[in-house]
């Protein structure tokens, strides 16, 4: 079956327990918060550091967040200060200001290993996450337009009908970029599909995808935000109605219900490189809104939920990754914030360094067998990654 489950669907209580989360102005300093160690999450063994593979044409301070990949493809978006400015002063923390004079963003992008950075879009203020794949890298730029930087060509591509409610960069996948926001015109959310080499978005199905993802409080956390699916062999999102469910939607018309639970709130699901959707989930009378939620793994298969990884302590701020058929999160087992992996089989593995320092404003990032995600080096943030 794979990652042997701890209880059937019929369990209620997660296995497992969270740690105390830190309150948000510690989560965006990347303070480890809280360090009691309420257990263990794999051995203890010395892990090396990962290799920063960020790097900017700029010789000025900045700091690298929110990374994705795609293949040997990797992009990230570098906060920085413009002092030119008026009225900019060099004092402005851009982190924990964003909006402040002067704060400037660069939507940056290489190909791994030791590629030439390019710049995709120099921002005149802070933007959110990009997105790459299908060849080319998906962003808003500041006036919220949805816009495609082709890697080949260098050309960029806007959508004159990208409208939809919302502000987050689409996920290209086959042929297309695809993002979740209401339609006023149908009065309902959708997800829709934007072609890559047109210019124009069409509605191709009718659903409302529930981002359960917790917010740390911070600007910079809710710029970081991303479409609230995934897409793979199936597009996968949880949704509510009568109970808590995550679908699967084929792109051809057929819609799958993967699991249904009253007791239980899904969220963030994944589509393992077999197929197997992995969600995270926690008891809906608990909630998920406070230091003391409680959350878990579960594989989804047969419209039933199995609860797997009893030791794992995810953090409710990120969401996890797949890399292939490997699960990627980050953890608090520990007491402070670790990058951690398992294999289909349940092996489990620390991938982050002795002594990372690892904040919750940021994301995780997982394609192939490569995982980047953001540490803090000597007072300022970079992508960092590791090959599994």
């Amino acid at each position: 079956m794979g990652w042997l489950g701890a209880c059937g669907l019929s369990m209620v209580l997660l296995v497992g327990a969270c740690d105390a989360e830190p309150e948000a102005a510690r989560s965006e300093l990347g303070d480890t918060g809280d360090a009691s160690d309420s257990g263990d999450v794999g051995p203890r063994e010395v892990v090396a550091a990962a290799t920063v593979v960020s790097t900017s044409p700029r010789s000025g301070p900045r700091d690298d967040l929110f990374p994705d990949l795609s293949g040997e493809d990797l992009v990230w978006t570098s906060v920085w200060l413009d002092t030119t400015v008026a009225g900019a002063t060099s004092d402005t923390d851009c982190m924990a200001c964003p909006y402040c004079v002067g704060c400037r963003a660069d939507v940056l992008t290489r190909r791994l290993p030791a590629g030439p950075v390019v710049t995709v879009y120099a921002a005149p203020r802070v933007i959110g996450a990009a997105r790459v794949g299908e060849g080319v890298v998906s962003f808003r730029d500041e006036t919220g337009q949805l816009a495609v930087f082709d890697l080949g060509t260098r050309a960029v591509t806007r959508f004159s009908t990208a409208s939809g409610g919302t502000s987050w960069a689409g996920v290209p996948h086959d042929g297309a970029v695809w993002l979740h926001g209401y339609d006023p015109t149908r009065q309902n959310y959708m997800i829709r599909a934007c072609r890559i080499g047109g210019t124009t978005c069409e509605g191709k199905l009718e659903a409302n995808a529930r981002d359960e993802l917790s917010s740390n409080g911070t600007n910079l956390y809710e710029l970081g935000r991303r479409q609230p699916f995934a897409a793979g062999e199936r597009l996968v999102w949880s949704t509510f109605d009568d109970r808590s469910r995550v679908m699967s939607w084929s792109y051809a018309g057929t819609i799958t219900t993967e699991a249904a639970d009253s007791e239980l709130m899904f969220r963030s699901p994944l589509m393992r490189g077999d197929g197997v959707v992995i969600a995270q989930a926690y008891e809906r009378q608990g909630g998920c809104w406070s230091s003391d939620c409680v959350l878990g793994f579960f594989r989804l298969e047969g419209g039933e939920a199995e609860a797997i990884l009893p030791e794992a302590h995810p953090s409710r701020f990120v969401g996890p990754a797949m890399a292939g058929d490997r699960l990627v999160w980050i953890d608090r087992g520990e007491g402070n914030y670790v990058v951690m992996s398992a294999t289909p089989a349940g092996e489990v593995r620390r991938l982050s360094g002795d002594g990372a320092e690892i904040g919750t404003t940021s994301n995780l990032a997982a394609d192939g067998r490569r995982v980047a995600w953001a540490e803090r080096r000597q007072g300022k943030w970079r992508i960092v990654a590791k090959t599994l």
